[in-house]
């Protein structure tokens, strides 16, 4: 270890290297006054961080878990009939040097990266880590628009004030987009909420604060479409950005158990890509995966749902529209029909 990579330290030209890119991106450091960010439209970012959880760990080995599966993965989308290298140059920035213990030093250093992701005009991509990862993200671009939306993936409200007086875990991020980053709540949709582990207290926070929630039994009886549709019209309604945050635990445990609280009953994939599609082609400028535990999941099929999110979220927002299985796709032509 070179001296300027010290633990603990944060000087300019120590992010984490990871030997592993996203979509075989070129690595970069965002900290570097020489970095060339001409041709770069998505930083992909690394925050392996799971302190603050309260249920499963293992969230810290997930940035590796998702670069891993993305090599399973072509820049060649069937169904929007696009090759996403002619939308974008991908970049990868290696994981943020966390400090165990030190949540604030860490979030801090998050935001700064990501702040410089947004200052380049990239849309930045961060792999988790637990679900208080959204918190620098929320933070950094608010440093950039006047006002954002959010549209959080859970099956989980995530509108716990704090846990036992602690306040960046998984449970909180939605309180601290809110009194942080300043967030209209009008302007947040929780979507797919359901389950055993949603506290009467955070539903009380939602009403309290005019939080939008649509229900998986809402998904289920209407359709992803059209709740995607107002999703979608929420987080854009007079705002400047969208920030998108994917848990796992929002779709049945059966197609993601590795995640720190699997949930049976949850969404599906293809109700998933569906609603996706629909909030991406409205328009995306920042995205999270999070809650990646990737030990929990032999088959790597978690890690492979958190690759299809981003880049379904990139190719939506790419081509403005919603080229999913069941609304239509720009490939069907090349399907034979016989009658």
């Amino acid at each position: 270890m070179s001296d300027d990579n010290k633990p603990g330290e944060f000087y300019e030209g120590s992010l984490v290297p990871n030997s592993n890119t996203f979509m075989g991106a070129d690595q970069i450091n965002p900290l570097s006054e020489e970095w060339d960010t001409e041709n770069a439209d998505v930083g992909v970012v690394g925050l392996p961080w799971d302190e603050g959880s309260i249920t499963r760990t293992g969230q810290n080995m997930g940035p590796n878990a998702l670069r891993l599966a993305s090599d399973q993965f072509l820049y060649y989308h069937y169904d929007h009939d696009t090759d996403l290298s002619e939308h974008y140059e991908f970049v990868d920035c290696g994981d943020v040097p966390i400090i165990p213990g030190d949540v604030n030093e860490t979030f801090d250093r998050t935001r700064t990266i990501l702040s410089r992701l947004l200052d380049a005009e990239m849309i930045p991509v961060m792999l988790g880590g637990n679900h208080a990862i959204p918190i620098p993200g929320f933070n950094a671009l608010a440093e950039h628009v006047a006002d954002f939306g959010i549209v959080l993936f859970d099956s989980h409200l995530d509108t716990a004030p704090d846990v036992g007086g602690y306040e960046y875990n998984h449970a909180s991020p939605i309180p601290r987009a809110i009194d942080e980053a300043g967030v209209d709540p009008e302007n947040i949709a929780l979507v797919g909420i359901n389950g055993m582990l949603n506290p009467s207290s955070e539903i009380d926070y939602v009403e309290e604060h005019g939080i939008n929630v649509y229900p998986l039994d809402e998904i289920i009886r209407r359709g992803p479409v059209a709740v995607g549709k107002d999703v979608a019209e929420v987080v854009n309604g007079g705002t400047d950005a969208v920030y998108v945050s994917w848990d796992h635990d929002v779709l049945d445990s059966a197609h993601t158990p590795g995640t720190s609280a699997p949930t049976p009953n949850g969404m599906t994939t293809r109700e998933l890509v569906q609603m996706l599609n629909v909030v991406g082609s409205d328009g995306i400028d920042a995205i999270d995966i999070a809650e990646t535990s990737p030990g929990w999941d032999p088959s790597g099929s978690t890690s492979r749902v958190g690759v299809r999110v981003i880049l379904e979220l990139l190719t939506a927002n790419a081509t403005g529209a919603s080229n999913a299985p069941g609304l239509g796709t720009e490939a069907t032509r090349y399907g034979h029909h016989t009658d």
